[in-house]
Order: C-alpha cells, then structure tokens, then sequence
C-alpha cells in the first residue's frame, strides 16, 4: 500500500507539474494587440507615464504591445490616426476641436495635464506682467503653434489691448525660446513652463512668466485621442489603453527618479539628453497634472471644455458650432 500510495502520490505531483507548464506556456503564448501612439513632440519626460506603462508592464499585463511614434513635422497626427496608422494620439486641444470641425470622428478620451503647461515667458526687464502690457510689444509664437493665436487673442479681448498696435512674429525651432528673447526678436513668447523654463535657469537669465489661468485662460494639456470608430468597433482595447497609461502616469509621479531612467531610454534629440534637464520637466508637471488634487489623472470636464470652445470660436478658428460633449467621453476613466 505503501508503494501504491507512493506512485499516487508521485503521478499527482507530476500531473500539477504539466498543469503548471500548461498555463506558463498559455500566458507566454496569450495574443496580443499591436497599439500605435504617435506623440506631440520628442521623446523626453513630458510622457514619462506612457514609458512607465510600457516598462513596467502595464500594457503588457493588459494584453497589449505599445509602440510611441515621437513628432514627425513631415506627418500629420490626426491625418495618420484617421488613416488608421495609428491607434492613439496626444494632441493639444486646439487641435482636437479643428480636427472635429473639420468633420473627422475624432474624441478624447483622457487628458494628462489637468492645467496646461502652455505659458508666455518674457525677460524681467521688460516689465510684462499682465496681458495689459502687450501693447507696443512683439508678441512671440514660436514654430507657429496653433495654440498661440487662441491664446494672444483671448487675453487682447479680456484686457482690451488694441491688436492694431501689436506685431505678430513666428521664430522657428532653429533658435530656442531664449535666444529669441535675448536677440529682442521678441518681446514675449509662448513656451511649455515644464520644459523650457529649464533653459532659462541654466543660463541664469532672468525672466517673467505669464501663467494663461491666473488671467482667467483655463485649458486642458497633452490630451489623449482616438477615433469615433476604435471607440465602437473596440472598446475594450480602449479602457484597457487608457486605464494602463493612468496607471503608468499614477507611478512615474510617485517614482519620479526612476521615470526619469526609464525616459532616457527613449532619448533620441541631443537637446534632451541632459538628466537634470529631464527630472526638471517631470517634476513641474507633477504640480501641472496633479493641479487639481481632488481630480484623478485622466478626468476631464465639461466647463474647461466650453471655455476652450469657447476661446476657439471667438479667435474665428472654428466654422462649425458644435455640442461640446461630442469631442470627449469618460467613460474609460478608472
């Protein structure tokens, strides 16, 4: 009986063995779905969340294999999400509302940045400490960024401030925000507060920032984009990607020194190979994403987004009227 209960015993313990073989191959064999994010710029630490999803497994664990697409000037965002090239995209808000004018079916579904980090920067000496003292001024926007328009002209209207005695310039990317201070190309320029701000405290220049919500400009930053058509062909896949990358956001900004390691290895622009340089942009936009501490990352709101509705029509930007909850949906928040 012995001998019997010992081969019993035996042939169970190597059934649990196969067992076990069956369900590591299964998981190591589980499909997976190929996902495509095309960011809004280089890579660096402004999507310090979506590298942490990646890294730590977060899309993996959900079943899906996340590549990024950094900024390409030569392609357009949403043409490539339209075309189906992309599943997923980060835009500015300017951009989701022109693209929905434009009829394309297109909707938020999270956005990072509770407060945008967009701000205008001027040097101390030139004493611009309200959009009151644009007047006279050369007003900066930098690479053309659509967003800049929207922004100049809302705070004109609020302040009263004559366009006609304003100059509009366009530096390009080949200088950077300082030098176009320093050569007095401009008098004030938009900027990422997140990032740029950095070059200016190296370089020991002082200066002055305008922050768009102080003066009664709310926007949301780096929203996160997808089709009308993803939404209702898959939803799944979409809750599982946006859900993964909250949670990506959530541990980079509890574990930022870590994110930043993680950032580096997708570095690929020489202007951001500099670590500081890349724990400086994660740390200010922990106060920019985290803004609203009662808010959890990702929640959007419908009064931001009639304000900024609003911003757009009366900058003329937009030619259809359209109902504002169309653009986002929450229903894949966490």
């Amino acid at each position: 009986m012995k001998k019997i209960a010992g081969i019993t015993v035996g042939i169970i313990f190597l059934i649990m063995i196969g067992i076990g073989i069956f369900f590591i191959r299964n998981k190591k064999q589980s499909p997976t779905t190929s996902v495509t994010v095309s960011l809004k710029w280089l890579h660096q630490a402004q999507f310090a969340g979506l590298y942490a999803a990646k890294e730590k497994g977060f899309y993996q664990d959900r079943g899906l294999d996340v590549r990024f697409l950094e900024y390409n000037a030569a392609k357009n965002q949403i043409d490539m999400l339209v075309n189906r090239e992309t599943e997923f995209a980060v835009v500015n808000p300017t951009e989701l509302f022109k693209a929905v004018d434009a009829g394309m079916d297109i909707k938020a579904v999270a956005v990072i940045y509770e407060t945008s980090p967009y701000a205008l920067i001027s040097l101390k000496e030139r004493d611009i400490v309200s959009p009151a003292d644009f007047a006279g001024k050369i007003l900066g926007n930098k690479g053309g960024n659509p967003e800049a328009p929207v922004l100049y002209n809302t705070l004109l209207k609020d302040f009263n401030v004559d366009s006609a005695k304003i100059t509009f310039f366009s530096p390009g990317f080949d200088t950077t925000v300082v030098d176009d201070l320093m050569t007095k190309k401009v008098d004030i320029i938009d900027m990422f507060r997140t990032d740029q701000q950095y070059l200016f405290d190296k370089q020991r220049v002082d200066y002055a920032i305008l922050k768009p919500e102080l003066f009664g400009f709310e926007s949301y930053g780096d929203v996160l984009i997808t089709t009308g058509a993803l939404i209702a062909q898959n939803p799944d896949l979409v809750s599982l990607f946006v859900q993964a990358t909250i949670a990506g956001w959530q541990w980079a900004l509890d574990n930022q020194a870590e994110a930043v390691d993680m950032t580096m290895g997708y570095v690929t622009s020489t202007q951001y190979q500099d670590k500081e340089y890349q724990a400086f942009i994660i740390s200010q936009s922990e106060k920019l994403i985290r803004s609203a501490k009662s808010k959890p990352i990702g929640d959007m709101n419908y009064l931001i987004w009639r304000k900024m509705y609003d911003y757009l029509q009366k900058s003329g930007l937009l030619k259809q009227d359209m109902d504002v909850r169309s653009i986002y949906t929450t229903e894949f928040l966490p």
